[in-house]
């Protein structure tokens, strides 16, 4: 129990916020240094409380900066409370802002008085206002700096527009995945023929794309974490490809500094202003990389292997316990043999618990107390202890608490709580307490993503509404614009695209989540109440009515564990199941797309299909349409795989149980081998047959080409069936909306 699900968060934020004040000072993404990313996202704001005498933030032009350095902490920026008003200041900027109290909005004369008390403008204001409030005392009572935390931080990034990291070592992932994505989708055949608007959108997405794989990795590195270098060093290598295909600035760079050409990993590095030895640099010792996680993988299937048994044998256990008078059976026999493993899976059930809880204490004390000059790094150094021990912790303590007191009570009952009477009873209530505590747990979990998606979520509002009014402004400023001024729209236009993008892809990962959180607290309640059916410990009921709803209760553990291996297979077949139909409806838009730009083309007595629009096109459809059968083959191989292992589960009681107490030990035991043997053989095959291919190489074909145009075109006798549920249309039609916001010509590489 107890896995952490990612959702995108404080990350996306301080990045969009970091690009909207650099895009503002230095328009060229290229120039900027994944330093200044690293630095942003780390630094901190505080609350204080400053007599005028002392600081007069009132007249700014005379404020001495350099002894308000001195006064806050690490030259971070800083909440002041002074004579009644707030102020925030800005070191590096070194500007102070007068932070205005939240002002009541005016009743209408349409508005009732119980309307505008319950309407969303009054509510708001009455939600900042407590916010405002909470801040002006919080800093009135900072005699000395006091760190922002909390809902105070996210009050503070709403008023400065500015958003802050809770933690030091807040990480770029969420945002750098969605990047990555866009990534993945690039070719260097489809830049080929793009239009100069698209271009302009994949530089700006690749370039955005190379700011945070660098940033990442030095990230990484400072927190002694180099296991991805190698998944790292190959999505940058791509980006440098594609920029080298596409933007001019970053060619001009390659040919000032030729011996870029031959260190590709180094050339992105380069382009971004950053000295290549730093990542070339390789005596940081990894203490929690690779091998240290791959071990934790096997611990965590060896496991769930293990838990399957437990209820499984509890089950076969059972059955045999119903023939082990019976005369036509073997029972004595089978009641050996079938104890036999006991003690393995006894003490391995303490051991695996105990040996993960070790590894992740030493992880997050490792991070958190530094024992000598070569176990951490000066940049981790750097973040107090406090803080250390804080963000790791909430990365494991799921985990640690999960695994110490099941390791503890496991351990306990093992070799203490076990047998008949009042200890055996007293393992029961134990394992029925920890059986609660898993669905506390559970609630927890999802009680914390759900916190941390409504965050996402109000962080994005806040961005695109900050966005929306910056554009407004500039779209309906008088004059004549300049070329700074035009550039700087389609940025932000830019800017929108991707972040509307992002929120809708977080929406979708939420939902596929939430619903795996959910099922979590549903399974860990019907087993503890299977668990409560199978034991009994505390109502006094006759024998066979003890006896028969033991064996119900070992039935349904048995059950519920095989449907929540069912469950959890379910969940990863629909996550491809919507890739495949994300990339379908992207096929058929496209395809439509396609069609109503040759027929616009023939109206114009323009029959031919040399137009690299045409062709960019059908590389779009060529490549969604091969992730769409992608995705169906994954979906054929990951729905063979989940029916056989299902019917592995739900065999191996009856194989055990058939050769245990039905033949002689002589038939039995190879009986087993062989089943096992057949299982393992059963894998291969399916792997062999239904796993699919790699996908190809993005290749233009100019034949297929002509063809393909050709096949769309010929008029379809019996109406396609729909191809959108009302849902996915409206988003379909959002995205439209998006779209066509964005400057020049659409650009549909990003759609």
């Amino acid at each position: 129990m107890g896995t952490e699900v990612t959702v995108m968060a404080t990350s996306s934020a301080i990045l969009q916020s970091f690009l909207r004040d650099a895009l503002k000072e230095q328009r060229n993404i290229a120039d900027l240094s994944f330093e200044k990313l690293l630095e942003y996202s780390r630094t901190q704001c505080g609350l204080i409380n400053i007599d005028s005498e002392e600081i007069n933030l009132a007249d700014e032009d005379n404020v001495d900066f350099a002894n308000l350095k001195s006064v806050l902490h690490d030259n971070n920026d800083a909440v002041i409370f002074q004579n009644d008003n707030l102020y925030y200041v800005d070191i590096q900027k070194e500007s102070i802002q007068l932070l205005q109290e939240p002002i009541e909005p005016e009743i209408t004369a349409e508005e009732e008085y119980d309307e505008y008390f319950k309407s969303p403008k009054y509510i708001q204001y009455l939600r900042h206002q407590t916010y405002y409030n909470r801040l002006k005392q919080a800093s009135s009572e900072a005699n000395t700096y006091k760190r922002a935390k909390g809902r105070e931080l996210d009050y503070i990034g709403s008023l400065t527009g500015r958003a802050f990291a809770e933690h030091r070592s807040d990480d770029f992932l969420p945002s750098l995945e969605f990047y990555l994505g866009k990534l993945d989708k690039a070719d260097v055949v489809l830049c080929r023929y793009m239009s100069d608007k698209q271009k302009e959108q994949l530089i700006y997405d690749l370039r955005i794309t190379l700011l945070l794989l660098a940033a990442q990795q030095q990230h990484e590195k400072d927190y002694q974490k180099t296991e991805n270098d190698k998944k790292y060093n190959q999505q940058i290598a791509k980006c440098s490809l594609l920029l080298k295909e596409l933007d001019p600035e970053y060619q001009r760079r390659v040919q000032e500094s030729p011996e870029l050409a031959e260190i590709s990993d180094a050339q992105p590095i380069k382009y971004m202003g950053i000295p290549v030895a730093r990542l070339l640099a390789k005596d940081i010792v990894d203490l929690s990389g690779g091998t240290t996680k791959t071990i934790r993988g096997y611990m965590d299937s060896l496991n769930d292997k293990r838990l399957y048994w437990v209820w499984g044998s509890s089950f076969i256990k059972t059955l045999i316990g119903l023939v082990a008078e019976d005369s036509r059976f073997f029972g004595d026999q089978a009641d050996k043999a079938i104890k036999m493993p006991d003690p393995y899976t006894g003490n391995l059930s303490w051991i695996l618990y105990y040996a993960r809880f070790f590894m992740n204490l030493f992880l997050l004390l490792k991070h958190t107390i530094r024992y000598d000059e070569e176990q951490m790094s000066d940049e981790e150094a750097k973040t107090p202890w406090q803080e250390r021990f804080q963000t790791e912790w909430s990365k494991r303590k799921f985990t640690l608490l999960n695994d110490s007191i099941w390791g503890t009570a496991n351990l306990v009952c093992f070799f203490w709580l076990t047998g008949g009477g009042t200890l055996g009873a007293a393992g029961d209530a134990v394992t029925l307490a920890l059986l609660i505590f898993d669905i506390a747990i559970s609630i927890w979990d999802l009680a914390e993503q759900k916190t941390k998606y409504d965050k996402a979520m109000l962080q994005y509002e806040e961005d695109l509404a900050r966005l929306e009014r910056q554009l407004h402004a500039l779209r309906n400023k008088n004059g004549q614009l300049e070329e700074e001024e035009l550039k700087t729209i389609r940025q932000i236009e830019m800017q929108i695209h991707t972040l509307k993008q992002e929120q809708k892809k977080c929406k979708r990962e939420w939902q596929l989540q939430k619903v795996s959180l959910i099922w979590g607290i549903v399974y860990a309640t019907a087993l503890m109440g299977a668990f409560l059916v199978l034991t009994m410990p505390f109502l006094p009921i006759s024998a066979p009515v003890l006896a028969s709803m033991a064996i119900a209760g070992a039935v349904l553990c048995f059950a519920f564990t095989v449907i929540n291996n069912i469950v959890k297979g379910g969940i990863e077949l629909y996550k491809t199941h919507k890739t495949k139909q994300e990339s379908q409806q992207d096929a058929d838009f496209k395809i439509k797309c396609l069609v109503q730009l040759i027929r616009s083309d023939r109206l114009k007595g323009d029959n031919s299909l040399d137009s690299n629009e045409k062709k960019f096109l059908y590389l779009e459809i060529k490549q969604c349409l091969a992730e769409t059968e992608y995705q169906k083959q994954m979906m054929i191989y990951q729905s063979v795989n989940l029916i056989r292992s299902t019917l592995i589960q739900l065999l191996i009681p009856a194989v055990v149980f058939a050769s245990l107490a039905v033949v002689p030990l002589g038939i039995g035991i190879p009986m087993l081998i062989a089943a096992a043997a057949l299982a393992i053989a059963t894998q291969f095959l399916v792997d062999a047959r239904f796993k699919p291919e790699e996908k190809k190489e993005l290749e233009f074909d100019e034949q297929e080409y002509k063809t393909f145009c050709g096949e769309i075109m010929k008029p379809k006798k019996p109406e396609r069936p729909r191809l959108f549920s009302a849902g996915a249309e409206k988003e379909r039609r959002e995205e439209l909306d998006d779209l066509a916001n964005l400057p020049g010509d659409t650009i549909l590489a990003n759609d």
